[in-house]
């Protein structure tokens, strides 16, 4: 981790910050203040107090709201570890840095780094001297233990500058002081420590929300208190207002979106105007702007991580009217269309062979094999994990307890069934992994690429796997277009660790992280974030895992994925036909 060079000169609990007295930096324009908006968390991840939270507006101009950074994070204290961040002002040169130690905790002993965001009023950017500055700073939550079972036994970047700046003036947004208050719109400082960490709070015109991922999360009475009222509830948008929001969604596709470089998108501002997205977006209309986001998100870039979960904060029906009873099927691209119709097939064809119940968790198939079937790679609440079937909720716990069954069965043949597998935690699909190969040896490889700051970041993990006869199966994994994100993923790590053979159908892709945004309009967009997991191949060359896998054998129709005769056939090596394609 590097630390700033930057001097400090004066540094003070945020909640105190106060100017030097070396000189005063001069205000920028004229803004009214809103006392009045209260602030209200409404997650039970976090406990944050309700407050009140100011709203900064240029003068005669209510289009764009503005925060004081420091009201902005002693707020969010709570999901912020707002009371260690601290604050240091530099007057005569026109910005200010919040700076947050982080204390790791190793084999090594304690090992404190320094994190600094700097936010300059002078040329209207935000900069990070290390990019975890955003994440390091959140308090975590106590309710699950993501972490367990596995270490941290490496992590190596291929380059230490991890600095990223965010140049708001090149989207037309600033940064402005003002009677010594540090004001940033409120959407980019959303953006900025909330969205990062799976956090977002919601601005109506009147008062502001706060829920965990997104406003979906809450239930159904909430929902429609906060999209039901507010200032901005049946009004109709300025065009100021439409602008910034223009200014806000290129600026977060430009600097956020991980998958541009794989669209080859040289810069998003280019590509609204050359098709026709520009004026859509622009438009004060909202079933215009609507119908734009939905061609946009959904068939343009068609993949799924991205989606549109909340509409605008002035028509939240808006959506609903442009599609076909609540469907957005008409709006699908190629890729959201094949993979809706392998998702309801297979569903069926459960459905026909294994009733409501649908596919078992374990069945035994052949002389000596056995399938392994799950939808979700997750993490259970500890309280889940004390229950005493701990297996229906974690993965570790499920490849624990139906790989000591297979075991005990004298199975020497395991196929992974990820064909219906929307991926899930990160932390479960290593977990997973590991159960495959002795990771005291071998361990667990996992690459980052930090889209923003073009770094690559190899992890390597040991998890703790008591049982040795599991290294010892023969291991295939089954996948489908329906196989995505971290199911994707790890159909990837098998292939390059030389596990299994892959049988099935293509794998669907998805290597982001995803990102929940909230657009100043109130639009609610989960997206594919900065950062991308790729599959080192070697020192020079990592993979991108965005388009997914061949199998090495392929099923040329569905039925295949659950005809048992058929799957011991080709899993054993008794069959004589050559179903590779």
């Amino acid at each position: 981790m590097r630390k700033s060079n930057l001097l400090i000169l004066t540094t003070i609990l945020i909640s105190s910050l106060t100017a030097c007295n070396i000189s005063t930096p001069k205000d920028e324009g004229n803004f009214t203040v809103d006392s009045n908006s209260s602030f209200e968390n409404l997650s039970d991840e976090y406990t944050i107090k309700n407050s009140t939270l100011n709203t900064y507006y240029l003068e005669g101009d209510k289009s764009v709201p503005y925060v004081d950074v420091r009201e902005f994070v002693t707020a969010l204290n709570g999901f912020l570890d707002s009371d260690n961040i601290k604050g240091s002002l530099y007057n005569f040169m026109s910005y200010m840095v919040l700076s947050y130690t982080y204390k790791s905790y190793t084999y090594k002993g304690v090992q404190s780094y320094r994190y600094n965001c700097i936010f300059d009023w002078n040329e209207d950017t935000i900069r990070v001297v290390d990019d975890g500055f955003f994440n390091v700073i959140k308090k975590s939550t106590s309710a699950t233990s993501y972490n367990s079972h596995q270490a941290l036994l490496s992590a190596n970047a291929d380059s230490q500058d991890s600095q990223v700046v965010y140049n708001l003036k090149d989207y037309g947004m600033q940064i402005s002081y003002y009677q010594k208050h540090i004001l940033v719109p409120f959407s980019v400082m959303n953006l900025l420590f909330c969205s990062t960490n799976m956090y977002n709070v919601y601005f109506n015109g009147s008062d502001y929300y706060g829920v965990m991922y997104y406003m979906n999360d809450t239930n159904p009475d909430e929902y429609k208190s906060i999209m039901g009222k507010g200032d901005y509830y049946q009004a109709t948008p300025t065009a100021k207002a439409r602008e910034f929001n223009y200014n806000f969604i290129s600026f977060v596709m430009n600097d956020f979106y991980g998958l541009k470089d794989f669209y080859n998108v040289i810069d998003y501002r280019k590509y609204f105007e050359d098709n026709g997205y520009k004026d859509q977006f622009l438009s004060t209309d909202t079933s215009v702007f609507t119908k734009g986001y939905l061609n946009f998100f959904y068939k343009d870039l068609d993949e799924l991580h991205t989606a549109i979960t909340n509409y605008n904060l002035y028509d939240p029906n808006s959506g609903y009217k442009l599609s076909d009873n609540g469907s957005l099927a008409s709006f699908y691209g190629d890729f959201r269309t094949k993979y809706k119709k392998q998702s309801v097939e297979l569903a069926t064809l459960a459905k026909e062979k294994y009733g409501e119940g649908g596919v078992p968790a374990i069945r035994y198939i052949g002389k000596e094999t056995a399938v392994l079937h799950f939808d979700e790679f997750s993490v259970g609440t500890n309280e889940q994990i004390k229950s005493d079937t701990p297996w229906k909720y974690d993965t570790y716990e499920f490849m624990k307890h139906y790989l000591d069954e297979a075991v005990n069965k004298g199975v020497n043949n395991v196929v992974i069934d990820l064909s219906t597998n929307g991926g899930g935690s990160e932390a479960a699909m290593i977990r997973a992994l590991g159960f495959l190969r002795d990771t005291g040896k071998d361990p667990v490889e996992l690459s980052i690429h930090n889209y923003q700051t073009n770094q690559n970041i190899d992890y390597k993990y040991g998890v703790d796997i008591n049982e040795k006869r599991y290294f010892n199966l023969n291991y295939s994994v089954m996948t489908s277009v329906c196989t995505y994100s971290a199911a994707n993923y790890f159909t990837g790590s098998f292939i390059n660790m030389g596990l299994g053979n892959v049988i099935g159908q293509q794998s669907g892709g998805g290597m982001c992280a995803i990102l929940p945004v909230v657009l100043p309009d109130g639009t609610s967009v989960v997206m594919s974030g900065p950062s991308q997991l790729k599959i080192k191949i070697s020192d020079s060359f990592y993979k991108d895992v965005q388009a997914g896998f061949k199998p090495d054998k392929t099923f040329d129709q569905n039925s295949y994925f659950y005809d048992d005769v058929y799957l011991a056939n080709l899993v054993e090596g008794t069959s004589t036909t050559d179903y590779r394609k």
